[in-house]
């Protein structure tokens, strides 16, 4: 009998013990991007994102991906030289001008052009707590940026400890002038313009030159016309 009762307990404990829980589901698998066959590595895009301070997973950090393994494809179908570069960006930047020298030429046309700072804050990325904390970072950006033209955005950026998951920030870029209707005729070299603000976003440049240029967005037509010959799936 007193078998029989150990028996009995030792059931219940074996009854009582808990089954693991079942292991959690593998997180999905980020999508492959490939360029002419070649897969856009996780790596690269990271890089390119730390490079451009914006996250990881930003639509901008993937499309300079892309832009960059699209310039190399062409370099490398069309025998031109690879690029002698320690960053993504200055490896991008000789590879389209070399590819600009061998290229057709765009279409002929003058353009008026700027060579900016340029601060652009996201509003409609993040918590509302965050975002409304961001933009207030904006008016204390744009003061610096105005009291001091030698400091750069980038050091504007750092020294406000800004978080690039919100904010774009680049010295010395170039865009045509119609990207930048907000900006008053009037705005002197040197000088911050207003921020520009819209529902999802703050726009903040200083303007470092007037120019005009013989092709609109030299960036834009040579990325457009060498898409048009190659394979990107994404």
């Amino acid at each position: 009998m007193r078998k029989l009762a150990l028996l009995a307990v030792v059931c219940l404990g074996a009854c009582l013990v808990k089954k693991p829980p079942p292991p959690a589901p593998a997180p999905a698998p980020k999508p492959v991007v490939r360029v002419d066959g070649v897969d856009v590595a996780q790596s690269d895009i990271a890089a390119i994102a730390t490079e451009k301070s914006v996250a990881p997973d930003s639509p901008e950090a993937l499309d300079a991906a892309i832009d960059l393994y699209v310039l190399r494809s062409y370099a490398k179908k069309h025998d031109i030289a690879a690029a002698d570069a320690t960053t993504f960006g200055d490896e991008a930047a000789q590879l389209e001008t070399r590819i600009m020298d061998s290229a057709p030429p765009p279409p002929p046309g003058v353009e008026p052009m700027l060579t900016v700072d340029h601060a652009y804050l996201f509003l409609d990325k993040g918590p509302k707590a965050q975002r409304k904390k961001a933009k207030a970072s904006a008016d204390a950006f744009r003061k610096i940026a105005a009291d001091d033209p030698a400091k750069t955005f980038m050091s504007i950026f750092d020294e406000l400890k800004l978080d690039g998951a919100y904010w774009h920030v680049a010295d010395d870029e170039n865009y045509v002038a119609s990207k930048f209707t907000w900006v008053p005729p009037e705005l002197a070299e040197g000088q911050a313009s207003k921020p520009n603000v819209r529902p999802d976003a703050v726009e903040i440049i200083r303007l470092k030159k007037r120019y005009d240029a013989q092709y609109p967005d030299n960036h834009a037509w040579l990325m457009g016309y060498l898409k048009s010959s190659t394979t990107v799936e994404r």
